[in-house]
C-alpha cells in the first residue's frame, strides 16, 4: 500500500488550532543538538518516495525499526516520504512519517507535534518520529497510534529502553 501525505509546517493542530502535545525526549536523556535554522518563511517539502507495496503499520515498525540504522536503511524500510521536523526540546531535525494517511491528509507541524485529531479520527493511523545522532544513526523514536480508541505511543530511547503507554483514551 503506497503511502503519500502531504505535510508542511506549524504549531498548531490545523483542526483545532490548540497546541499539540510534544514527543521530544525528556532533558535527562540529552543528545547533542543542532540548529534547526527554519525560518517561519521557509517550509519544508516532504520527501517523497518510491511506492511500495509492503504494509507498514505497528508490528513492522517494532519488528523492524532498530536503533542505529542509517538515515538510508530507514528510507529503505519506511520509504522516503517523510517531513523534516525540529525536536522541540533540543532543537535538532527529526523525521516524522504520517502513515496510512487518508486522500488529501495534511498535517502542518513544524516540530514535534502530533495529530491527535487526525489519529482519533482515522486520518492518519501512525504518526512515527525519528531523532538523528551526530551520525546520522536512529538515536531514539517513538511513535503514536491508535487502538481500540485509544492513542498509544511507543517509545524506544536512547538507551535501547522500550516504554509504551496510553496518551489518550
Amino acid at each position: 500500500m503506497s503511502q503519500q501525505p502531504e505535510a508542511g509546517t506549524e504549531h498548531k493542530n490545523a483542526d483545532t488550532g490548540k497546541a499539540s502535545p510534544s514527543v521530544g525526549t525528556p532533558p535527562a536523556k540529552g543528545t547533542e543538538t543542532k540548529p534547526s535554522g527554519a525560518g517561519a518563511a521557509s517550509q519544508p517539502s516532504p520527501k517523497k518516495a518510491a511506492s511500495t507495496d509492503r504494509k507498514i503499520d505497528v508490528d513492522y515498525i517494532k519488528q523492524n525499526l532498530k536503533m542505529n540504522m542509517s538515515q538510508d536503511e530507514v528510507k529503505n524500510l519506511l520509504g522516503s516520504t517523510y517531513t523534516e521536523v525540529t525536536n522541540a526540546m533540543e532543537g535538532n531535525k527529526m523525521w516524522r512519517y504520517d502513515i496510512g494517511t487518508k486522500q488529501g491528509y495534511n498535517y502542518q507541524g513544524e516540530m514535534d507535534s502530533i495529530d491527535m485529531d487526525g489519529l482519533t479520527n482515522g486520518s492518519v493511523t501512525i504518526q512515527l518520529f525519528v531523532d538523528w545522532s551526530e551520525e546520522k544513526t536512529v538515536n531514539h523514536y517513538s511513535f503514536l497510534y491508535l487502538k481500540d480508541g485509544k492513542i498509544y505511543e511507543y517509545r524506544v530511547f536512547k538507551d535501547g529502553q522500550v516504554k509504551e503507554s496510553i496518551v489518550q483514551g
